[in-house]
This record gives C-alpha cells, sequence and structure tokens, in this order.
C-alpha cells in the first residue's frame, strides 16, 4: 500500500483508493461495491 511500516500507518481507518480495491476484488475472487468509499483498518 505504499507505507513506510506498519506501525507509521496502524492508527484507525485509511480510506483505499479505486485502484486498490480492484486488486482486492481480484485477489479475493469477488466482487466489491464501486459506488461506495471503502476503509481499511489496520492494528499493529
Amino acid at each position: 500500500m505504499g507505507w513506510e511500516s506498519l506501525a507509521a500507518e496502524a492508527d484507525g481507518e485509511l480510506p483505499l483508493t479505486n485502484e486498490q480495491v480492484m486488486h482486492i476484488a481480484a485477489a479475493i475472487e469477488e466482487p466489491l461495491p464501486d459506488h461506495l468509499d471503502l476503509f481499511i483498518g489496520v492494528v499493529a
């Protein structure tokens, strides 16, 4: 995701770009909604 380290970015939820959503959908072989703002939460 372009982070310097997990610890540096592990505070709360971060928005996903459309490109990141497309990569995740391809990896899990499931469609994801394209009309919603999607976020990812990180726990370190």
